[in-house]
């Protein structure tokens, strides 16, 4: 599946009312221990260093980012969640 096939069935699941925004991504490899989260890096399995964060955003939607962790591949993904205003709503372990 893609990772936008991922990102949308996560919001209009989960967050139907973020859905009537155009959202944007970004993504970069990173070092499992650079994730801020205490809550996602948890989500990373052990032993891996390094993951691909996918970031997606809306203009002027700086309060509501969704994430999308995959393996430093991109070819398995881990989780995906949303936060707001900084704190971890909910998130998912794929």
């Amino acid at each position: 599946m893609s990772v936008m096939d991922i990102f949308w069935l996560f919001i209009y699941k989960y967050h139907p009312e973020l859905a009537i925004y155009d959202w944007l991504v970004d993504s970069q490899l990173m070092r499992r221990e650079d994730i801020v989260s205490n809550e996602v890096r948890a989500m990373v399995p052990e032993g891996m260093i390094n993951v691909n964060c996918f970031v997606f955003f809306y203009k002027g939607g700086t309060k509501n980012v969704v994430y999308l962790l995959q393996d430093n591949k991109a070819e398995t993904s881990i989780a995906i969640g949303l936060l707001k205003n900084g704190e971890l709503l909910n998130a998912i372990i794929l």
